[in-house]
């Protein structure tokens, strides 16, 4: 017996019109680049465009160490010759988890001088107080993180070398770059006379 789709007694096989409903296009291997070039960079200029008008000169110090922990992340990720596949990419958005952290301090340094602290008390309690909680998520990410490092395979493993080292430079960028720079600004800013 004759089992091929041209046969009309095979089920299913009746002469039916078909039209194409969907069109999907694929991205090719040499389109990642660009594709994570413009999705960190639009994402990157929404998050700096959002600080800098909410939180002002603080937004201009989040931003700066967001920049920074970018650069420091891509700079880790050259110097161990990593290759971005497509979930490495979709890694890349610690700098949601990192831009976090800034929204958190920032919001501490708030509370601080809404209460009467002088900028500077209130940035280092500021600092103070929210790292904790910072190292506090970073690190139970970090563990989810490693297991899927050593429990997955292929790509997964990339999404995850790229998500604990994002986590890393996050933390490194937190307690030098912004704190430093903060300071700074505070100490620059003309005291008020009595």
């Amino acid at each position: 017996m004759n089992w091929r789709c041209c046969s009309r007694r095979c089920t299913g096989c009746a002469g039916v019109h078909h039209r194409r409903a969907h069109h999907r296009s694929i991205i090719g291997c040499s389109q990642y680049p660009v594709v994570a070039f413009h999705s960190t960079l639009w994402g990157f200029v929404a998050i700096a465009v959002f600080m800098i008008i909410y939180y002002q000169m603080f937004g201009v110090v989040s931003v700066t160490a967001l920049a920074s922990n970018l650069v420091l992340l891509i700079a880790v990720l050259a110097a161990l010759q990593a290759t971005l596949s497509l979930p490495g990419i979709a890694a890349s958005l610690t700098l949601g988890m990192a831009i976090d952290a800034n929204v958190l301090i920032n919001e501490r340094i708030r509370e601080e001088l809404r209460g009467g602290a002088n900028p500077q008390a209130a940035i280092m309690v500021g600092y103070e107080r929210a790292f904790s909680t910072i190292v506090d998520s970073n690190v139970t990410t970090f563990i989810a993180g490693l297991m899927l490092l050593l429990f997955g395979t292929g790509p997964v493993r990339g999404f995850a070398v790229v998500h604990c080292l994002g986590i890393v430079t996050s933390i490194r960028v937190i307690r030098i770059c912004c704190f430093a720079r903060t300071g700074e600004l505070d100490l620059r800013r003309p005291q008020a006379v009595d």
